[in-house]
């Protein structure tokens, strides 16, 4: 009678084992989802803030600082006006 109890409880205890898993299985899978969803959400807004960070110090640059607008320029080959500007090609002589 008393294998009879213990064989009893051990498959009530599996079954009720085998039910937590079916039940909580897929919930803790969507919550770890849900936590890796979110941290690549945290990164990509941490990354967003350091680039605007970036545009609104050299938008303050622009602003403020006239020698940094000139390079700026000068590196988009831009010009002040009446200007002459002489290009001669990569290699100095114009043959590529």
């Amino acid at each position: 009678m008393k294998t009879f109890r213990l064989i009893l409880a051990l498959v009530l205890a599996g079954c009720a084992v085998a039910a937590a898993v079916t039940v909580f299985g897929p919930m803790l899978e969507e919550r770890a989802e849900r936590t890796r969803e979110r941290d690549g959400l945290r990164a990509e807004n941490d990354e967003l803030e350091r680039r605007v960070a970036e545009l609104r110090r050299r938008q303050n640059e622009f602003e403020t600082n006239p020698e940094y607008v000139e390079l700026t320029a000068r590196r988009e080959n831009r010009t002040k006006s009446g200007e002459t500007v002489f290009d001669f090609g990569e290699g100095g002589s114009g043959d590529r």
